[in-house]
């Protein structure tokens, strides 16, 4: 199931999204427990992570400063993206969803 969702989200292109490009399953064991490790694979995105903006470096450096209209639209943008989890997952639903984020 999880394959199949990797494909449907890799198809998604859009400018505020960073690209899924595919994943990784490993078969491993820890303490003598069987488990299965993923890793999802994305593009790489210059200037760091919205995590680094918000709370990290970039965040005390005033050339980064966010503001309120700024932090505003970053939280749209997530809302528009975690609504896709809490819906089936189409090719055109997504698209239709983030084509309105813009």
């Amino acid at each position: 199931m999880i394959q199949r969702e990797v494909e449907a989200f890799s198809a998604v292109q859009h400018r505020n999204i960073i690209g899924l490009l595919g994943l990784c399953m490993d078969n491993g064991s820890s303490d003598g427990e069987t488990s299965i490790r993923v890793s999802l694979i994305f593009e790489f995105a210059n200037g760091g992570t919205l995590f680094d903006y918000l709370f990290g470096d970039q965040a005390k450096n005033s050339k980064f400063k966010l503001d309120v209209n700024q932090m505003m639209l970053i939280a749209r943008h997530l809302t528009a993206g975690l609504s896709i989890y809490c819906i089936p997952l189409s090719r055109s639903r997504a698209v239709q969803l983030w084509s309105t984020v813009t």
